[in-house]
């Protein structure tokens, strides 16, 4: 067996390239730069008023002001200030040319004769904001491999950017194998029992971004496992299940009589410990263990990091003290509490699904880890 971190690297060298693809922003959420980002223009374009009041030029405060017009979001004073004139401005409209000084409306008294005397004496703020105050033209706003977030969305849409050069997502097929699986509303016989795993793994992959095929299920008959294979257009396949060393355990023998090489079989982790990779080209099989809990945590880990190239790792206090740890690098399925710090939760077995739906995250413990207090700083998976 190797190690979990062994397993990531081999899967950082062994990730193919996807390629590239154009995307518009509006569907970018989620997707990884394959190009940096420059800046095409300043923001603002121009010069503009952060308060409501009267644009006007700096050494003629405190005299008495012409009016000689507005300036509003969308529609800028089409001239020049001369001495002592004042353009009425509003929040966001152009600064108008001549003008470097806005005072706000509430220290300006007007009138009847449309002239206007400012009430209070200058201060050190002139309530404009310069071109270029947030973003200047040529800036790199984002370095490739960025994950796109919302709030970048918002920094680019501001840039006028519709469009960006994001990785290809790659397609995902699932492929369940047994002769004792059924599908999801089955009369079943005795020995029988559901596929839970691929209908939950679907809905996960999905909520992360990616499309996804359902290959149903394999018999234990490797002609039919080949067959599935070798008809799957998909960049990744995943099996489920069959993945240990009995007679029955034909997933990976098959994949190799087909010429997939074999990156890793065997992982130090626990649950999940039959999680194998192999590849043919730019094709790539995860398997993942039978067990449905052990494949729920292993994806996460494993699939995860194939498909992102991280893991959603934070650090957090544990909330109760946990007993020393085994020989393999070990997830306890954990809750968070209102306090921030995390919670194992009671049953930790692995042939159990309720605890998953309690489980927000995975306490990740090292190999021959010590016992630790509660209060003490671990490792957490997102889930």
């Amino acid at each position: 067996m190797i190690s979990v971190d062994d397993a990531l690297a081999l899967l950082d060298k062994h990730r193919p390239n996807w390629g590239e693809r154009r995307v518009k922003l509006s569907e970018a959420n989620g997707f990884v730069l394959a190009q940096d980002i420059i800046a095409p223009t300043d923001f603002p374009a121009h010069a503009v008023s952060i308060m409501d009041g009267y644009a006007l030029k700096k050494a003629d405060h405190g005299n008495k002001l012409t009016l000689i017009g507005e300036s509003r979001a969308g529609v800028p004073f089409a001239g020049s200030l001369g001495e002592n004139e004042t353009v009425r401005i509003f929040t966001g409209a152009l600064i108008p040319q001549g003008a470097d000084l806005v005072e706000i409306q509430e220290n300006a008294f007007i009138a009847k004769n449309q002239t206007v005397s400012l009430v209070t004496s200058p201060s050190n703020r002139t309530y404009i904001r310069p071109a270029g105050a947030d973003i200047k033209q040529g800036d790199r706003l984002f370095r490739a491999g960025t994950r796109i977030t919302a709030a970048m969305i918002l920094a680019l849409a501001t840039c006028n950017i519709a469009e960006v050069s994001v990785r290809a997502r790659p397609k995902i097929a699932l492929l369940a194998s047994g002769d004792e699986l059924k599908p999801i509303g089955s009369e079943l016989g005795k020995g029988e029992i559901i596929n839970a795993i691929t209908p939950a793994l679907i809905a996960r992959l999905s909520s992360w971004g990616f499309d996804v095929v359902d290959l149903g299920i394999a018999p234990d008959t490797p002609a039919l496992i080949r067959e599935k294979f070798e008809t799957c257009d998909a960049d990744i396949i995943v099996p489920i299940g069959a993945a240990s060393v009995g007679k029955y355990d034909l997933m990976q023998p098959t994949a190799y009589d087909l010429g997939y090489a074999s990156v890793f079989s065997k992982v130090a982790v626990k649950p999940g410990k039959p999680v194998w990779f192999s590849k043919s080209g730019k094709k790539c099989l995860l398997g993942l263990p039978g067990n449905p809990s052990s494949a729920w945590v292993t994806a996460h880990i494993f699939l995860y990091y194939l498909l992102n190239g991280e893991l959603p790792w934070r650090k957090m206090r544990l909330a109760q003290r946990v007993s020393d740890n085994g020989p393999r690098e070990t997830y306890l399925r954990a809750k968070i509490l209102p306090d921030g710090r995390v919670s194992t939760l009671r049953r930790q077995d692995s042939g159990l699904v309720t605890p998953l739906s309690q489980a927000g995250c995975l306490i990740c413990r090292p190999a021959n880890d010590g016992p630790r207090d509660e209060n003490y700083p671990v490792k957490v998976l997102m889930l």
